[in-house]
């Protein structure tokens, strides 16, 4: 069985299947550790990774598993795997949306128009995204 981790900048999320449902998890509600733990629990082999922030201690969390890496991690390629994950998701919900507009909202965010198997990310993306919001309410004292 194999999981997808995005190795987000902020951020690593996380998605696979057990008994036939969709699992999900973030750093945003658990630590990648305990993350790692429940996908192993699963059954869990084979990991395929995307990301920009391949750090060794995160490298190290994952050393359990078969990391299978699909070549130069580039955004063309983060962007191709949303879209992929995005359409399965759809289908799921019954809806087969042929042309949309994913909007990825991360330390930044980008955008990118979906069309068939055709993805186009829309230049430029936007600095502005949920790290800086979060910077900006603990400066006005939100927590």
């Amino acid at each position: 069985m194999k999981a997808g981790i995005d190795l987000g900048t902020t951020l690593v999320k996380a998605a696979w299947m057990k008994d036939g449902q969709y699992q999900l998890a973030s750093t945003a509600d658990s630590s990648l550790e305990d993350i790692t733990r429940r996908i192993k629990t699963d059954g869990v082999k084979d990991i395929s990774l995307v990301g920009i922030n391949w750090t060794a201690d995160r490298l190290l969390t994952l050393a359990d598993f078969n990391i299978i890496n699909h070549g130069e991690q580039t955004v063309e390629r983060e962007i191709a795997t949303q879209a992929s994950g995005v359409k399965e998701l759809l289908k799921i919900q019954g809806n087969n949306l042929e042309s949309y507009l994913l909007v990825s909202v991360g330390s930044g965010t980008s955008y990118t128009t979906v069309s068939g198997n055709q993805t186009n990310h829309e230049e430029p993306g936007n600095p502005l995204g949920g790290k800086t919001i979060e910077r900006l309410g603990l400066v006005f004292g939100a927590k």
